[in-house]
């Protein structure tokens, strides 16, 4: 399967992207002023406004309707390879339905559910929307059966259990994701997605681990394990799972090592793991779409940029609202 157009649009496209630069800047603002001065810089220009709760969901908003218009355009250029975009579209579609989820068990409002959720072919805006009502586990899994998405099936069970177990839902929206990524890893046949699909599913085992570590006592350490990856096999898995929170991220750095998730596991928490992965994956593709042009690599490096602005854009909108601070 040849991807030269898919990647010729996808250099181009990383031209317009805002500097890295631009982007330390809005992280290293300590102050308000400084913070709006970077984010103009980045191409992020906030309209003056009393409410500053309001101006901090306008920004998270027009990121992610970026971040989906992006998304919107690399399918319409993928056309009917959809090899190309299968791990990145499941990959959106884990994050949105794990953000509903939460927000199903802690019972927050509709609208706060979806913030950051990037619309896919699988699950659009309407989609979304639909899913967010949701009150209840069995409800959730009924709408998305009635979408007909394709983590109906895998979901269903654990979406119906009572009472809803929220660690039973996030090990069953994994083992999909990684099912689906290593299914759209061997359809496209390349080197730089299959390496992007190992180092995802090292970073759900090693959150996993961590997880169970550390309030997964009496459940199934075994079940929770992911095939594919390349760092975290299953008997360091089992290992780290069924140690004490501290021996569990020790051993966890030492079968990460050379990567920015051997620290990141020392923290233990998602947002620092979820940080660390993409930085992580953001330098291997880097590094692929030097050593193979021609491959998925500048497709990958492209989409992990763009969502690494999503994802700065939105931490910044919400602490604007905060004042600016860090």
């Amino acid at each position: 399967m040849t991807w030269v157009d898919l990647v010729a649009r996808a250099r181009g496209r990383s031209t317009h992207l805002a500097a890295d630069e631009a982007l330390a800047a809005i992280d290293r603002a300590g102050d308000r002023g400084a913070l709006l001065a970077a984010l103009a810089h980045a191409g992020w220009v906030i309209a003056p406004s009393a409410d500053a709760l309001a101006a901090a969901r306008a920004l998270d908003e027009a990121a992610t309707a970026r971040a989906t218009a992006e998304l919107a355009v690399l399918t319409r250029w993928a056309a009917a390879r959809t090899a190309a975009l299968a791990v990145i579209v499941a990959d959106e579609d884990r994050g949105a339905l794990r953000g509903l989820v939460r927000g199903l068990v802690a019972g927050t409002a509709p609208t706060a559910r979806l913030r950051g959720a990037v619309a896919t072919p699988d699950l659009s805006a309407t989609a979304l929307r639909e899913l967010a009502e949701a009150a209840t586990g069995p409800a959730l899994a009924a709408a998305l059966t009635r979408l007909a998405h394709p983590a109906a099936t895998a979901l269903a069970p654990s979406l119906t259990h009572q009472p809803l177990e929220p660690m039973a839902v996030e090990q069953a929206l994994a083992a999909w994701f990684a099912e689906r990524a290593r299914a759209g890893a061997r359809a496209a046949g390349d080197r730089a997605l299959a390496e992007h699909v190992a180092q995802a599913i090292d970073a759900e085992n090693a959150a996993a681990a961590l997880a169970l570590a550390t309030r997964g006592r009496g459940l199934a350490a075994d079940a929770a394990f992911l095939v594919g990856g390349r760092r975290v096999d299953r008997a360091t898995f089992g290992a780290a799972a069924a140690a004490a929170p501290a021996a569990c991220a020790t051993t966890l750095a030492a079968a990460l090592a050379g990567t920015p998730l051997a620290a990141a596991v020392g923290a233990g928490t998602p947002d620092a793991i979820e940080r660390a992965t993409l930085a992580w994956q953001l330098a291997t593709q880097a590094r692929w779409r030097r050593v193979e042009p021609l491959g998925l690599g500048p497709v990958l490096w492209l989409w992990l940029r763009l969502r690494r602005e999503h994802a700065q854009v939105r931490l910044a909108a919400w602490r604007l609202a905060l004042g600016g601070a860090a």
